[in-house]
């Protein structure tokens, strides 16, 4: 819901936990404010037809375009025009050129995820992290082929409110430089922090309870 995603924002932002914010709280409401955020929560069934209509909406309202749009999920849309031969798969792939065309036509970053399938899933639970690649993405392979930027994430390991991921850059349409890197998920304030090499080491141990794995390069994606 959107009061779930605002108290989210304003977690990250001001440093509290989510589940103690309360939304009237001036200090919880104004950093997100601050932002310019724009929550739509479709009641119904979603088309990509109807963003351009919030994009030009978010213009209005703020002088400008947004910088990105989230959708959550891309794959719980219904493509603007269907065929009653179409499966799940080729549905799937239909948003994900009609969203490709929005990006381009209004210049504006689109980003979204996708899950694993059955076989990825059971890559992600090996004691090593596992080896889930680009051909164990769940939703239309389309994504694969269309997207810009693709990046893995995988839970690697809980402790409590801590969550530990490996990242890996699958695919990136202006260069080569594919990076693997390691982060630390603070759950209730849903931040982001890029390991070292030396401490994700700890967390491996800490799982695996083998000796120390040779160093992981790390790369400057999150500060």
């Amino acid at each position: 819901e959107a009061s779930d995603i605002w108290r989210t924002v304003a977690a990250n932002l001001i440093g509290v936990a989510s589940d103690e914010i309360h939304l009237a709280s001036r200090l919880a409401v104004r950093p997100v404010q601050a932002l310019n955020i724009m929550i739509h929560d479709y009641n119904g069934t979603a088309t990509p037809t109807g963003l351009p209509l919030l994009i030009q909406q978010y213009d209005a309202l703020n002088h400008r375009k947004p910088d990105v749009v989230i959708i959550d999920y891309m794959s719980e849309m219904t493509p603007t025009q269907t065929s009653k031969n179409d499966n799940t798969y080729q549905a799937i792939g239909r948003i994900y050129r009609e969203l490709l065309d929005i990006a381009r036509g209004h210049n504006v970053l689109i980003w979204s995820a996708a899950q694993f399938n059955r076989e990825g899933v059971r890559e992600t639970k090996r004691k090593d992290g596992g080896k889930a690649s680009v051909e164990h993405v769940g939703d239309s392979y389309q994504q694969v082929t269309k997207a810009t930027l693709l990046l893995k994430l995988e839970l690697f390991h809980t402790e409590g409110p801590i969550g530990y991921m490996n990242a890996e850059v699958l695919k990136y349409r202006h260069n080569n430089d594919w990076r693997k890197f390691q982060m630390e998920l603070q759950y209730p304030l849903a931040r982001f922090r890029e390991m070292s090499p030396d401490e994700w080491a700890e967390v491996v141990v800490a799982k695996v309870g083998t000796q120390k794995p040779e160093p992981v390069t790390s790369s400057s994606v999150f500060n």
